[in-house]
Order: structure tokens, then sequence, then C-alpha cells
């Protein structure tokens, strides 16, 4: 996976800076650790973009046993196994994700799915720039309603 670039007002440490907005600046140059948690989670992820694009069986569990490459930093990659405990867990955030597609083309035929879609809030105004990649955003045009789901893997350290 390439290194991906992180809003300063991220949708993922929102509980945090909502809470103290100084709290951006005082970690501002901090070095981003990752850990073993961290790195099953991207494979998980990885897993599940795999099985919902189709480029993999629907299935996760069809795969426990191979290897998924994941970035450690910029130099070092990792692998890591699939195992039935993460395609279970990846298996929840597919069939979630294909149950609310298929309630969406109920209701809004026309409605549209996409996978790791970049995004970027300054086109409304965002009081400071707000931008990254949703997971699962779901439209549904004709109600003007958006579905955006986030994947969290749920190992090591509790992320809300």
């Amino acid at each position: 996976m390439p290194p991906t670039l992180h809003s300063r007002h991220g949708a993922s440490g929102a509980k945090r800076w909502m809470a103290c907005p100084g709290s951006i600046r005082l970690t501002e140059g901090m070095e981003d650790v990752t850990s073993v948690y961290a790195l099953e989670g991207t494979a998980a992820h990885e897993l599940g973009e795999m099985c919902l694009s189709g480029e993999l069986s629907p299935d996760p569990h069809d795969r426990v046993g191979m290897r998924i490459t994941v970035d450690v930093d910029a130099d070092t990659t990792m692998d890591i196994e699939v195992t039935s405990e993460m395609a279970t867990a990846v298996k929840v955030f597919v069939d979630h994700v294909n149950q609310t597609y298929e309630r969406a083309v109920l209701a809004d035929p026309s409605a549209e799915m996409w996978l790791e879609r970049k995004f970027d809030l300054g086109p409304i105004k965002a009081p400071v720039p707000m931008f990254g990649t949703a997971d699962v955003t779901i439209w549904l045009p004709n109600q003007k309603l958006l579905n955006v789901i986030d994947y969290k893997h749920g190992q090591g350290v509790v992320v809300e």
C-alpha cells in the first residue's frame, strides 16, 4: 500500500481534536508509531476491500492462510497472515456493506457504491482543511443520502 496523506482534522481523530482542539498542534511532529494490531487492521482492511471489489471471493474465509503485505514504514513491509478470526471479523464488515448497498438499491435504483473514495470538504467551505479516504461510500442520489462506512478491525486498542 502506498503511504497516505492524513488531514490534521481527520475523521479518525475527530473524537480527540473536537474535545481538545489544541491536541492537533501539540501532536505535530510526533513520530507515527505503529503496532502489530494496527498492521493486522491494515491487512484486514485490505482483505475486506478485495472481497468487496470482486478481486477475491466475497467470503473472506476462502482466504484463510493467505498473506497480505502491509507497509510498516517507508522502507519496511511485513506479511500478515489471514487467520480465521480475521476472516470472521472481515465477513461482518463485508456482509454489512453488501446488505446496506442492497437496501440502498431497493430504495433508489440509481444508488452507487465506491470503495476507497477520496474526499475533500473544501468545496463546502469547511472551517479548516478536511480531506481523506472513505472506506465505503454508498450514494443514493434521488434521496440525496450518503452512507459512509468505516472499517475498524478491533484488536489491541479500542478505536471509536
